[in-house]
């Protein structure tokens, strides 16, 4: 009978020592699809924050052209203005002189 417990004893410890193996094989995978799937998602957030950074660039480059095409026209559209106003002054001053010289005085 000390033979059958001792038998069982051994079959039993050998079924837990691989059930013991296989668990521990399970974690060691799952341990390394974590560590896969961690390093992974830090290099696309590296990617996404690169792509960031890139794109916030260039709508600041973008932004800085609009500003200054912008401005460019404004000064070209002022500067027409005041020309157009110098001529019409020039035109009512010469319009004057000429009623001057021509109202008898």
């Amino acid at each position: 009978e000390a033979n059958t417990l001792v038998d069982d004893a051994r079959t039993t410890a050998h079924t837990l020592l691989e059930d013991a193996r296989s668990e521990q094989a399970q974690l060691v995978a799952s341990a390394s699809v974590h560590q896969r799937a961690s390093a992974e998602a830090a290099k696309l957030v590296a990617e996404a924050e690169e792509h960031s950074a890139v794109t916030r660039r260039q709508a600041d480059e973008y932004a800085e052209r609009l500003t200054a095409d912008a401005q460019g026209y404004a000064d070209r559209t002022l500067s027409e203005l005041v020309d157009n106003l110098h001529r019409l002054a020039a035109t009512a001053e010469n319009g004057r002189t000429a009623l001057g010289t021509t109202q008898p005085g």
